[in-house]
């Protein structure tokens, strides 16, 4: 038994005096080594450092695509591609080392203000696959892609590239209507990727351009391309050339538009015309508004800021505002229908009626339904409301589509507006003979 115990200290003795086996066993542990780290590399790791290996000379550069253009109903461009320089970084070719003195470059290259406002704005780009080029400034004018050049021997990752910018004619001529482009965000990227989005890719936010981005965004291309420690390119393979995204017609005429936009100048308010044979959108219009080249370049936090301050980002066109006099139609029809209009006295106005003021503060005196039309007379919509009853004039509402969308959401941000309602009550509070007052003349709790 202690003969089998004392056989590994002999072997031991015997190698500790023995060089020749000494060294066949280290020889041996060695070459042990070599072969599980190959086998590791190959067999369990092969794949993922094949892939970073080809990825370190192999590129593929994506051509994006133009997006398709938007069109008035006569064929005139309200949103178009045009080409513009654009600086990228690819993250990976950064030396570890190397970022702090790739921010005092950028700052140089004018593409950040200072440094701390490169390493913030560098931070997102950092956490996306490191081959994968990321945006730094787009639509760079002559003086901004010239000075970049200069600086790109300092610029380790970073070039200078043309892509497909988009462009607006008309500034902020309907720009709820069109809408605009923004980054993609990481909540839409895991969305989207499978249709081929990228980080940094520019994606339909409001208006045409979101609703009908799967038409306008088109197929993009690209280039394999083979390069160096350098960058620089050793050879050529396949190469795809993008596809342009499809057009988008409107039935909006761009002179009507136009012509509304002009009238709201200066004013806080909205135009909406209709072809009343059709029912066709002729033009949408709500003021103030933004110009929607700005939107099209990096959006800074201060022009948001200034965006919302205005209420530049409102479309007053889609929300809910009480109607005014034009409901006093509706009102009109209410009370035929229901026969309480009187056939031969008509209506007199002395210039308010509980309490509630016409717009004559002197009267209209003697009025018929088509005078108390034509004249917009408060006092007599609010008696013939008062005799028609809120019911009815509720009913008849709804039946000329108050209180419910229209269905222009499908691709603007739509309410239903508020059709008040004797039967809900406005959630608690008791209907009043005021609220019938002021509904048939287009106020209070009513919106469209």
């Amino acid at each position: 038994m202690l003969s089998r115990l004392l056989v590994p200290f002999r072997f031991l003795f015997r190698l500790f005096n023995d060089r020749l086996l000494l060294m066949r066993v280290l020889l041996l542990l060695v070459f042990a080594t070599f072969a599980l780290r190959l086998a590791f590399l190959q067999v369990w790791t092969g794949k993922e450092l094949h892939d970073v290996s080809t990825r370190n000379h192999l590129r593929w550069v994506r051509f994006p695509a133009p997006r398709g253009m938007i069109l008035d109903r006569k064929g005139r461009v309200l949103a178009t591609s045009t080409e513009s320089r654009t600086a990228w970084l690819v993250s990976g070719e950064v030396p570890r080392k190397g970022w702090e003195a790739l921010y005092t470059s950028l700052v140089n290259a004018g593409i950040f203000p200072n440094v701390e406002a490169a390493s913030a704005g560098l931070e997102d780009t950092r956490k996306h696959p490191s081959y994968q080029p990321q945006r730094l400034m787009s639509d760079l004018d002559i003086a901004q892609a010239t000075r970049i050049e200069e600086e790109l021997p300092y610029l380790p990752g970073v070039y200078l590239n043309t892509e497909p910018t988009r462009s607006y004619p008309g500034g902020a001529l309907a720009a709820h209507l069109i809408g605009y482009l923004s980054e993609i965000d990481e909540k839409k990227l895991l969305e989207k990727r499978s249709s081929g989005y990228r980080a940094g890719d520019r994606i339909g936010k409001t208006g045409i351009e979101s609703a009908f981005e799967d038409i306008l965004r088109g197929q993009d291309g690209g280039e394999q391309l083979e390069i160096d420690v350098s960058g620089r390119v050793l050879h050529r393979y396949e190469r795809t050339e993008p596809q342009p995204g499809g057009n988008i017609t409107l039935t909006i005429d761009l002179d009507i538009q136009r012509a509304a936009e002009e009238g709201l100048k200066g004013l806080e308010g909205a135009v909406v015309a209709l072809d009343p044979r059709t029912g066709d959108i002729l033009a949408i219009a709500s003021t103030p508004a933004y110009d929607l080249n700005q939107m099209s370049t990096r959006v800074t936090p201060d022009m948001m800021e200034l965006f919302q301050q205005n209420h530049a980002m409102e479309n007053r066109a889609t929300s809910g505002y009480p109607p005014g006099s034009v409901f006093k139609i509706i009102t009109a029809a209410a009370a035929l229908e229901k026969n309480v209009i009187p056939s031969d006295a008509g209506y007199y106005c002395d210039g308010s009626y509980y309490g509630i003021k016409c717009w004559k503060h002197d009267g209209h005196q003697s009025l018929s339904l088509t005078a108390a039309i034509a004249q917009s007379c408060n006092v007599a919509f609010m008696k013939i409301a008062e005799q028609t009853g809120p019911d009815d004039l509720m009913s008849m509402g709804r039946r000329f589509g108050l209180g419910q969308k229209t269905g222009v959401g499908d691709f603007l941000t739509e309410m239903a507006g508020n059709l008040p309602d004797t039967a809900r009550k406005n959630a608690g509070v008791p209907w009043q003979l005021g609220d019938t007052l002021n509904t048939g003349i287009g106020q209070g709790r009513l919106l469209v």
